[in-house]
């Protein structure tokens, strides 16, 4: 829409006829964005931080979490749940161990992709800035599972780290299904 001739005399300063939109939060404005528009429909935001959410209506869709792992908020249009769970420790995990090894992108993903699922037996807890689902401020970042050799190959923490952080998100997942907030397949 646009701003009304009585509204921007009122506020004084601005012209009328500006075009308005809506704001909202970052999630929840992403989530329109990516079309979580529909109930059921997941979107998943890979960055610093992870983040899970989905769309729900309906007279039990804000499921209440106990654990607090899923936040509950409303969706952007004000209309409906937006249950959402966010790790603190996504995409900045893998960094660590890429800039460690001073490897570029390219490189660190080939040589990730070049090592077994499951990284050999190593296992990357990526809590490395604490973590808030599960809310575990002092929580720090594990590396298990080495034997002679691992650390010589960056390709192998990479990946590890990788898992790390999408079980991270994956234990999310499951716990946004366990309150409500998902039903059925996540594609």
């Amino acid at each position: 829409g646009f701003l009304r001739e009585d509204v921007a005399t009122r506020l004084g300063g601005l012209p009328a006829g500006i075009p308005v939109a809506a704001g909202g939060g970052d999630n929840a404005m992403s989530a329109l964005g990516a079309g979580i528009t529909r109930d059921g429909r997941v979107a998943v935001s890979l960055g610093t931080s992870g983040t899970v959410f989905a769309r729900a209506s309906g007279p039990t869709a804000m499921p209440l979490d106990p654990t607090g792992a899923i936040c509950p908020f409303l969706d952007a249009t004000g209309t409906a749940a937006l249950p959402l769970l966010c790790t603190l420790n996504c995409a900045s995990v893998p960094e660590e161990v890429r800039s460690a090894y001073g490897l570029s992108r390219d490189d660190a993903a080939a040589r990730a992709s070049d090592e077994p699922a499951g990284s050999d037996g190593v296992s990357f807890l990526p809590y490395l800035l604490g973590e808030r689902s599960p809310n575990w401020p002092r929580a720090s970042g594990t590396v298990a599972g080495l034997r002679p050799g691992h650390l010589a190959r960056p390709g192998l923490l990479y990946r590890a780290a990788l898992e790390g952080a999408t079980f991270s998100l994956r234990a999310g997942v499951d716990r946004l299904r366990e309150v409500g907030g998902v039903d059925g397949e996540i594609g």
